[in-house]
């Protein structure tokens, strides 16, 4: 009875990991914040606008863990405005990051493709 009880609190807190966000939230919140002011601050020249939507797009999305490992270490400088873009503009091209596919942003299904076997025919 007492193994049950073990097996039941660590499937429970298994689960709990699983439904937890891969990336640490509180990095997302930090690059989010300054990259947001400087849209703002960027509103009416549309090159740095780009540049600071790419950014947007690639740091504020699943990251792999290195690049993650990375951004802690800048968020403890507290970089912020041109300093913190010049960084990661640094980063994504050391690790080679670009932005997600416009394609696969869409939100379409994925096709299914269908075998019939020949037997099924006869």
């Amino acid at each position: 009875m007492a193994a049950f009880g073990q097996f039941k609190e660590e499937s429970s807190s298994h689960l709990g990991k699983a439904r937890r966000p891969a990336s640490d939230t509180r990095l997302r919140r930090y690059l989010s914040k300054p990259l947001n002011l400087l849209r703002a601050q960027y509103k009416d020249n549309p090159t740095e606008l780009r540049r600071v939507d790419t950014l947007r797009l690639i740091f504020l999305d699943h990251l792999p863990p290195r690049v993650e490992a990375v951004l802690r270490d800048v968020r403890d400088l507290g970089l912020e405005g041109d300093a913190l873009i010049r960084r990661l503009e640094a980063l994504r091209g050391k690790y080679r990051l670009s932005p997600p596919d416009p394609e696969e942003a869409t939100g379409q299904e994925p096709e299914i493709v269908r075998v019939v076997c020949s037997d099924g025919l006869v």
